[in-house]
């Protein structure tokens, strides 16, 4: 009885098909898995007919395109005097969606440094944050509305200071 329970799932008595049929059955289930992570990723507006769609109805109110931000200088005060606050090391992380991008380290706090930052249609808003760059702590942010305080500004951005 054992006997015949083993050949039914060994292929038929066909020697070595159970193996090649375990393995092919390995390599399809990672294949799947594979494929439903990627799907995972997989936003809304990744799709260019959706994002299309999504602009043309009004539900996203701009078209994707690239910011440039020049980060002068980053001036802050701190709450002690001691040591480490005389060494402290900053950057600026500006965030957009699932785009980041962040000046060099700055003991002084001067960056003269440009930042280029895609803006995808349907981002909400822009994070800028002030961050200590020895334990990657945010020291203070500062959140900017793409719409109103970019796209539709009431007064120029151009070396706007924040």
């Amino acid at each position: 009885m054992i006997g015949l329970v083993l050949r039914a799932v060994g292929g038929g008595g066909v020697p070595g098909t159970g193996c090649c049929a375990v393995i092919v059955g390995v390599a399809v289930a990672i294949c799947a898995l594979c494929g439903i992570n990627k799907c995972m990723k997989l936003r809304m507006r990744d799709c260019g007919c959706i994002k299309r769609w999504m602009r043309a109805t009004g539900s996203d109110k701009f078209d994707d395109f690239e910011l440039i931000i020049n980060v002068h200088e980053a001036t802050y005060t701190a709450a002690s005097k001691s040591k480490y606050v005389s060494k402290l090391t900053t950057a600026v992380r500006v965030t957009a969606g699932a785009q980041t991008v962040k000046t060099d380290d700055s003991s002084k706090g001067i960056f003269q440094q440009m930042l280029q930052i895609f803006i995808e249609q349907g981002t909400e808003y822009v994070l800028v944050e002030l961050m200590d760059s020895r334990d990657r702590k945010v020291a203070g942010s500062l959140k900017l509305d793409i719409m109103s305080d970019i796209l539709h500004a009431k007064e120029p951005i151009t070396e706007k200071v924040y």
